[in-house]
């Protein structure tokens, strides 16, 4: 199982397939704006940010830190 989540597809496929079934993400980032914490553009540093899905969020400086080679990867590529 662990294995399979290694993959940074197999992941980004659970994150979705969690946010269709109870909307974790989008209550995350709905709470981020609520809150004010993406408003005037903040630094951020994202300890276990996974496949940067949080960069996408932010527009200033975002820093994503992670253990997954694989996943930092991906996640460059993308961003």
């Amino acid at each position: 199982m662990w294995q399979l989540l290694a993959n940074p597809i197999i992941w980004k496929v659970s994150r979705v397939g969690l946010d269709l079934a109870f909307g974790l993400y989008r209550k995350r980032v709905h709470l981020l704006h609520e809150w004010g914490l993406v408003q005037e553009a903040p630094s951020v540093l994202d300890i276990g940010c996974g496949i940067g899905q949080y960069a996408d969020v932010f527009t200033g400086n975002f820093l994503g830190l992670d253990m997954s080679e694989r996943y930092i990867v991906y996640a460059r590529k993308r961003h």
